[in-house]
């Protein structure tokens, strides 16, 4: 398995301090993967509610160890 997350800081929430905004973000996703499924992703959202990326767990490869 493989854990993917992507998040794109290019609008206005993340104007004057990005890594602050990047933080709540992860801690957020932290507490909601305690009883994650293999098979879900999450949305992520900004302090504004817009959607700006996505954290999911996908198959590694063929060849690739997990």
């Amino acid at each position: 398995m493989r854990f993917k997350l992507s998040i794109t800081t290019d609008n206005a929430a993340f104007e004057g301090d990005e890594n602050a905004e990047v933080a709540r973000i992860l801690r957020g996703l932290a507490d909601r993967l305690g009883g994650a499924s293999p098979d879900e992703s999450y949305p992520l959202r900004d302090v504004n509610g817009n959607r700006v990326g996505e954290a999911k767990y996908t198959a590694s490869p063929a060849g690739e160890a997990s």
